[in-house]
């Protein structure tokens, strides 16, 4: 079993994508919520973020970035885990 993880953890480790979509899902939620933002504060949105609603706005916005988490994929889908 430990050497299953060792596998998966070096893949992990070495493979591209994992780190493409890490960055993508960090700029993504960052424009996400700098968005969000400045539309509160300009005025254009009925958001106050100082309100409960307005928080909650924000951190719903924030979860977009989640959208590179779900590519990437669940870890029983990987073949090295079902190989033994």
């Amino acid at each position: 079993m430990n050497d299953l993880i060792a596998a998966e953890l070096l893949k992990l480790r070495t493979t591209r994508t994992v780190w493409a979509l890490l960055g993508a899902t960090i700029v993504t939620t960052g424009l996400a919520v700098t968005g969000a933002i400045l539309a509160a504060d300009s005025g254009n949105a009925n958001v106050d973020l100082e309100s409960d609603h307005g928080v909650r706005t924000v951190l719903h916005v924030a979860g977009s970035g989640g959208v590179f988490v779900l590519v990437l994929g669940p870890p029983w889908r990987s073949p090295t885990t079902s190989t033994r």
